[in-house]
């Protein structure tokens, strides 16, 4: 299962973010193409023409130079229009956009737009060797890192996309965006915990002592020894330590906290994880929100709350706006062999009831009336298999149908001793 969030929230979460330092080295490069020739200008009193980036009739020329307050609104315009179109989903818009401006934007910048362009276009080489040719010019810019981890994030190159984000993050890059992301690539190459280790704070406890408290030495997991606040911690590149850090950064980002209940479920912490999924539902839509019940919902298939499991099976396909996230009749099939499990047979025949009349067929006819059988509800159980045997089974499927006919009709005959 693709644990990555969708690129388009990612786009709309950090464009904002990065369009001040692009502006600000953007008009300092910028400068020598719209300062206006102030000797050209004392010595032709005739020229009355000006182009769109020079100073209006109204602005202050005392120097000849485009006032610094103006040069950067004008440049942070033109640079935000770039943005605008990527967070639409316009890629290709974009794409001309930055052409038309031309030398307006320096090289590091117009790569990384590019980059960010062609990723969004699913030309995902194109992007990387975008995003590789901005850091190049400028090596210390932590976001440029980011977006090439997220190039290989989409293409399941998940060793590489943690490496990048890394690297981001040694570059000062310091958002819930990274760490959601880094988290999400952990999960797929390394374990969620880490190298875990047990700590002992002082004592008393400390509010932030809790469940995924950070501390400087990573995120505190579970306290092995309450009279001694001793806990064991995840270190701070583990999975579980980046995706809890995303929350405290952002604790509206929805999708931070879905990437935190699924690093807490795959640690086998299901309760804390229901905690972090109940928090992402009250954040999320569309198709994000589906994604949520159904990780919810597997987690709690795990943790053997089979009830909870067809809960949340049910809201992700009512949620999926594409379709169904989960086959319900095979979740309810799962959640019946799950209620087997524990010995609750009555709530196993009432799940395959509902996977039959969702997606009535042979086996889940034969499987019904196997459970019914167990319950000695042989008349029902009998209903079950000439239901079966009316559905056009195969040979063998139709042998194993009589048998069992057999088996019920003298199960269901009276004692004649």
């Amino acid at each position: 299962m693709t644990r990555s969030t969708s690129l388009g929230g990612r786009i709309a979460a950090t464009s904002r973010s990065a369009i001040a330092v692009v502006v600000a080295s953007s008009a300092l490069f910028a400068t020598p193409i719209l300062r206006a020739n102030s000797e050209t200008q004392e010595h032709s009193a005739n020229t009355n023409s000006a182009t769109a980036d020079q100073p209006t009739e109204t602005e202050p020329q005392d120097d000849g130079v485009i006032p610094r307050g103006a040069l950067l609104e004008k440049t942070r315009q033109k640079i935000q229009s770039v943005y605008e179109q990527l967070e639409a989903g316009e890629p290709e818009k974009a794409l001309a956009r930055i052409e038309q401006l031309g030398a307006i934007i320096p090289d590091a910048e117009r790569l990384y737009l590019m980059g960010r362009a062609r990723l969004a276009l699913g030309e995902f080489v194109e992007a990387r060797t975008k995003f590789r040719g901005a850091i190049q010019r400028r090596p210390r810019c932590g976001e440029f890192y980011y977006w090439l981890g997220l190039s290989y994030q989409q293409t399941d190159s998940h060793a590489l996309a943690a490496s990048a984000f890394n690297k981001a993050g040694l570059k000062g890059l310091e958002t819930a965006a990274l760490h959601e992301a880094w988290a999400s690539s952990l999960m797929e190459t390394v374990d969620v915990l880490g190298g875990i280790s047990r700590k002992r704070f002082e004592l008393p406890a400390e509010p932030w002592q809790v469940h995924g408290g950070i501390d400087r030495d990573g995120v505190l997991v579970s306290c092995v020894d309450p009279e001694a606040n001793e806990w064991v911690i995840a270190p701070r590149d583990s999975a579980l330590f980046h995706a809890q850090l995303a929350t405290t950064l952002d604790e509206k980002r929805g999708t931070t906290w879905l990437v935190a209940g699924e690093a807490w479920a795959k640690a086998g912490f299901h309760d804390i994880a229901s905690l972090r999924f109940a928090r992402a539902v009250e954040l999320l839509d569309g198709a994000e929100l589906s994604k949520c019940h159904q990780l919810w919902a597997e987690s709690l298939y795990t943790a053997a709350d089979y009830d909870g499991f067809i809960d949340h099976a049910k809201k992700c396909v009512k949620t999926s706006p594409d379709g169904p996230g989960f086959d319900l009749a095979d979740a309810y099939d799962r959640a019946a062999a799950g209620h087997a499990l524990i010995g609750e047979t009555d709530k196993q025949v009432n799940c395959l009831k509902f996977a039959v009349e969702l997606q009535p067929n042979v086996e889940r006819q034969l499987k019904l009336a196997d459970a019914l059988l167990a319950m000695e509800r042989s008349d029902e159980a009998q209903v079950r298999l000439r239901d079966a045997l009316a559905m056009n089974p195969s040979r063998a499927e139709k042998r194993q149908i009589k048998r069992r006919l057999i088996r019920v009709t003298q199960l269901s005959m009276p004692d004649r001793r």
